[in-house]
Formats: structure tokens, sequence, C-alpha cells
């Protein structure tokens, strides 16, 4: 593979340098000076700049026109004919721009780890577009990148989700002829939510009542309830208390009627939970059953949307798969005094030895009932990870508010066993208007509810003759770029008649001008033959140039800050940057040699865009 211009570039920069100042090592830092397509060299900033008659002595390089000092920096001119000549060259031999470099390094990303029995929502629509971007990132840099899945296939959420389909009389779901758009982890999800809300609707009314008899409960029990019972509504101890007294009949005057109805009530509704775990414990026959059966129904519900992404998973791991391991490596971790016993629990407390780290806290790993938490299951999982893959470095992309977790998390594996690099990549939640998203609250934007509303839009905007397929494409492009939009780390306020704008820095700005771009070859009726012809070049072709040719170090730089940002930027900037060559400067009616040059310079642009695209996720469609 020919090297592309900007290696060429700032190796000459840096030889440059080496000829002001020899005695010195250089790696040119650069910055990009849009207004007049220069760079400004910084480096010279250490030695208080250089004169004007030391850099006329400078050798001609190759790519550079011309060296001046400013402000003790160096103003940097590209040679624009060579660079154009170089960028053509470099387009006819590499069908990839963006080709893999040499690298020997092994990753695993674990993404995306919805849940089952509960809807692929918004934010779990972030966190797929954020490692599918890692994976395409990395492996343009060579790097060998298992993409993993972490599934949450059991737990309090599941048996939450049965009860309220085992209620409903355990309906079947509409059939695809019945329901085309349905998505089965959404409907499923919609008995969680009915049985989340009931549970909790009953729990409040119970607090509620006992709130406003506190003080004849106060009076009449040698219990008190105060205002940490009201606040934090976490006070088990006095709960269990009431519910106690409420059975022995305590409560069965006229003046404790309403909170000894509240008190059953939500009784009621704790037996049937406790009832359906305890049967879950004892792997009833029928329940696992049910269980397998609609874990299948979510599986294919998330397979549908992977499919739509154009994501692939070279491995998936269940949380079930993990359970037995999560006991067992946290006993090991007991036996090597890295956690501790109390009853049938067993948690880790940083502040003692070996961690000795009061900011880490307590941890627990296993419930009182030998039971593992999901603490203990990611400790079994990253060791099973690195025992099948061996990798380098092995990223968790998890929401932020997880990071203090993480934190935990690594210091334990970190004294337990000599593992790879681990690293959080955390991202911000997608709020609604109304605040942060809850499918406990029934205040969840499933993706599928997402993919449709957008559809619809879509739909009222379009050319009447777009394909569905280039429809897709539109409205995932759309999508994704939403999610990019705000760098990992913040947070994306959603609104919905911002999805699909045609205005501003969305992804169907980018890409109506990468299809502008192939209208613009087909009507001009020229092949690019990337064979570069001496034109005098106006500003707005130079600007081309100059974002094309810069491109490369905004992927670099995407890719070592694991950021979207800087290449995303970048493709705007080239964007907009043909869009003002498109309208100022005609293709067809020039001379031959402009003609060509612009159709090559176009064919470029097109080029640029479409591979830069890809690790974005987004694709091109033949028209918009």
């Amino acid at each position: 593979m020919n090297k592309h211009p900007w290696e060429i570039f700032t190796a000459n920069v840096n030889d440059m340098l080496s000829e002001i100042k020899p005695e010195e090592k250089h790696i040119a830092s650069l910055r990009r000076e849009d207004k007049d397509l220069t760079f400004i060299c910084t480096n010279s900033i250490r030695w208080g700049g250089s004169k004007e008659s030391d850099l006329k002595k400078i050798k001609k390089m190759k790519l550079i026109k011309s060296v001046r000092n400013e402000n003790k920096s160096l103003k940097i001119e590209p040679d624009y004919r060579e660079l154009a000549e170089g960028i053509f060259n470099f387009y006819s031999i590499n069908k990839n721009v963006f080709d893999k470099t040499e690298n020997k390094q092994k990753w695993i990303v674990e993404y995306s780890q919805p849940n089952t029995h509960k809807a692929f929502h918004i934010g779990h629509f972030r966190n797929v577009v954020t490692g599918d971007f890692i994976v395409r990132i990395a492996r343009k840099f060579g790097i060998d990148v298992v993409p993993a899945n972490y599934i949450g296939d059991i737990g309090t959420h599941v048996l939450k989700a049965l009860l309220g389909w085992e209620l409903a009389g355990k309906p079947k779901p509409p059939s695809i002829e019945e329901d085309p758009d349905l998505d089965l982890s959404r409907w499923l999800g919609e008995y969680y939510s009915q049985w989340a809300q009931r549970e909790s609707a009953s729990k409040e009314k119970f607090i509620k009542e006992a709130w406003g008899v506190k003080d004849l409960i106060n009076e009449n029990s040698n219990f008190e309830i105060d205002e940490k019972f009201k606040k934090f509504r976490k006070n088990k101890f006095l709960i269990s208390k009431i519910l106690k007294k409420s059975n022995d009949g305590f409560f069965e005057s006229e003046n404790f009627k309403s909170l000894n109805e509240s008190a059953i009530n939500w009784k009621k509704n704790l037996d049937l939970q406790n009832e359906i775990a305890e049967r879950w414990k004892n792997k009833d026959s029928e329940l696992v059953k049910d269980w397998k059966e609609t874990k299948k129904w979510c599986m294919d519900a998330f397979e549908k949307i992977y499919r739509l992404l154009d994501v692939d998973f070279e491995k998936i791991y269940y949380e079930s798969d993990v359970e037995e391991d999560a006991i067992r490596i946290s006993n090991k971790l007991v036996n090597k005094n890295l956690a501790e016993k109390e009853g049938g629990s067993v948690l880790v407390d940083f502040k003692k030895e070996p961690y000795n780290s009061k900011k880490l806290d307590v941890l627990p790993l296993l419930r009182s009932d030998g039971l593992p938490l999901y603490s203990a299951k990611d400790l079994a999982l990253a060791k099973l990870k690195q025992n099948q893959y061996k990798t380098d470095k092995s990223f968790y992309v998890v929401g932020a508010p997880q990071s203090f977790y993480f934190k935990q998390i690594f210091k334990i594996l970190e004294q337990y066993e000599e593992l790879s690099e681990l690293i959080h990549i955390g991202y911000e939640m997608v709020d609604l208007p109304e605040g942060k998203m809850s499918s406990r609250s029934g205040n969840i934007v499933a993706f599928s509810e997402l993919w449709q509303e957008a559809k619809k839009f879509a739909k009222s905007k379009s050319n009447q003759k777009i394909s569905n397929k280039d429809l897709d494409k539109v409205i995932t492009g759309a999508l994704k770029h939403l999610m990019f939009s705000r760098d990992f780390n913040k947070k994306i306020s959603f609104k919905w008649e911002e999805v699909l704008s045609n205005e501003g820095k969305t992804g169907s700005y980018l890409q109506y001008a990468a299809v502008r771009c192939k209208r613009v070859i087909e009507k001009s009726g020229i092949q690019p033959d990337l064979k570069f012809e001496k034109i005098k070049m106006n500003e707005n072709e130079k600007a081309v140039i100059f974002n094309i040719f810069t491109i490369q170090n905004e992927l670099k730089r995407s890719f070592e800050n694991i950021s979207p940002t800087p290449l995303l930027e970048s493709l705007h900037r080239l964007s907009k940057a043909f869009s003002n060559f498109y309208h100022s400067s005609p293709i067809i009616n020039e001379d031959p040699k402009t003609e060509m040059f612009r159709v090559n310079l176009t064919y470029c642009t097109l080029k640029t865009l479409e591979e830069a695209l890809k690790i974005f996720g987004i694709s091109i469609p033949s028209r918009m």
C-alpha cells in the first residue's frame, strides 16, 4: 500500500523541523487553519520561533509550498497541486481509502447487553452504536476485535415479567402476519411493566396509609414510624412488623381499616413474587419451559434489531451461563482473603487489606441465601472471556452511572488474577423531555417505537420514488448520527422533531452529500480516471482537497481517544466544502481538463464519505 499524503506531509514537516533544530527529535504538532487552508506548527514556540532568513534556507519538501514565522509558530501552506496529485494517486491504488494498518493487538468489546423480557430501548440503542463504532474503528487500525454481547436472561426482572404474563393467562404473541412491526421484547416487557406498576402502587398505598395513622401506630405498638420510614421507604424491619401485626389482627379496628386492606394487598403481591422465586429456585419444569420459550421470543426480537442496524456479534454470553462460576469465584476470593463471609453472604470490603481503598467502600457478591449478585457474575464473565480469547484489552460499554461499580470490579480482578487491560467506556443516558427513561414507570421509549415514529416522519418528507431499502438507510443513518451527535460522556436530550431534520449537523446531510456526489458523476457521463492534470484551482476546490487530506488525521484522533467527534466533525466540514464547490464550480461545459479534475475530486469526496460513514455503521442510499 502506498502512503497516504497526510503521512508524507507530516513526515516532511518533521524533517523540516530537524533541519531547523537538528539537535532535537520532532513530532509535528499541527493545528488546521480552515480560514486560509493552512496549518500552524507550534513546535517552534519552544525555541522562540524561527527567523525568516533561516526558513528560506530550508530545502523544498514534497507537499509543502511555503513556511513562514507567525507569532513564534510556523505557518505552513500546502502545495495543493501536489496534494491533489497525491490524493488521486492514493485513491486509484487503494480501494479502501482507510486501509488497515498492521497491529498485533487483540481486543474484546462487550456491548449492547439488553435484558430479555424487557423492551430494547433507546438507551440500549446508544450502547449498540457506541460499541459497534469501537469495533469498526479498531479494525481500521488492524486490531483483531471480538464483538461480544452479554444478555441479562435471568433475575428479578425476568420473574416479574413471567409473573405478569402468567396472571394475564400466558397469551401467545401476535403473528408477523397480524403485526409485521411487532417487537416481541417490547410486547413481553409490557407484562413486566404492568406487574412492576401493580407492585409499586400497592407498596406506595401501604406506605401512604401507614404514614397517615403513624401516631396511632406509635401509641399502640412497640415500634415507631418516623421520617426515615417516609423518606427512604426501605425500613424493612418496620414494614415487616406492620405486616405481621396486620396478620395478627392488630389493625382490624375501624381506625386501621384502610391500612389493613393496603397491607394485605401488598403482602399478597409480595407472596406472589416470593412464590415464583421459590419455583425458579426449585427449577419448576413448567416455569423453566415458559422461560426458555419467552427468552427465545426476546432473542428473536434482538436479532431483528441487530440485522436492521447491521451489527454482528462473534460471541453472545448469557447471565445464566456464569451463575455457577460466579458462586465458585466468590468463594475462591474468600479463600484468598480477597473477600469475606457474613452469614451466607459474601462481600468485598475495600477498606481492608489488600485493597486499602476507603473510596471504593463495600461490594456484595453473594446474597444471604448464597445466590450470586450481578457483581459476582461480572467477575466470572471477565475470567471466562480472558480464558477464551487471551485479549490485550477488554472493553465494557456500559452507562456512565456504572463507572464507580466498574472501578470496584476492576480492583478485585487486579488482585485476583492477571487479566488484560480492563476499560470501561461510559456513555451518558438518553433523556426524554420528562426525564430519565424507566421501564418501571412506563416512560420508556422502545427502539421499535423510535423506529416506527421515525419511519412515519421520514415518509411524510421523503421523495415518493425512494425505495423502502433506501428509506431504511436514511432512517438508520439519521438515528445513528443522533447517537453520535454528542460525545459519549454527554447526555442526549431526545426530541422527536430533531431525529430526521435535513438541516444542520445530521446524518441525512452527510448521506445527501454522498448521494449528490454519485449524481454529479452520473450526470457528467465522465468516468473518473484519477489522473492528475495541472489546472488553476479555485479556493472551493482547494477546500475540498484540504478536507479530504486532513480526514486521515481526524480518523487517527477518533481512534486514539475512542471518540466519534473528530471524525464526524471532519465529515461535516468535508460535506460543507463539497456543497460550496458544487454550487460554485460546475463540472459540465468547462474545458476537458477542468471537467476531469472536478469529476475526480467528486469521486474522491464520495469514496471518503462512504468509507468514513461505514465506521459509524451508516450506509449511503442510492437516492434521497
